[in-house]
């Protein structure tokens, strides 16, 4: 077992998938993992209700 932020995990694995859960998350990386991006060209690459400045915000720096 794994203490994590005052959690308790099986595996890394469970650590990771919670860090990075909600689709639009997964979906970012994705892009960005090609290179980067600046926001616009995020933007315009995300579905038209997508609204990424609140999730940029929660991404830690």
């Amino acid at each position: 077992m794994i203490e994590f932020n005052n959690s308790t995990y099986r595996c890394t694995s469970e650590i990771v998938l919670r860090l990075i859960s909600g689709k639009w998350k997964i979906i970012n990386l994705t892009l960005l993992s090609k290179g980067a991006l600046r926001f616009n060209e995020l933007q315009r690459q995300l579905p038209d209700a997508m609204l990424i400045t609140g999730l940029l915000r929660d991404e830690p720096c």
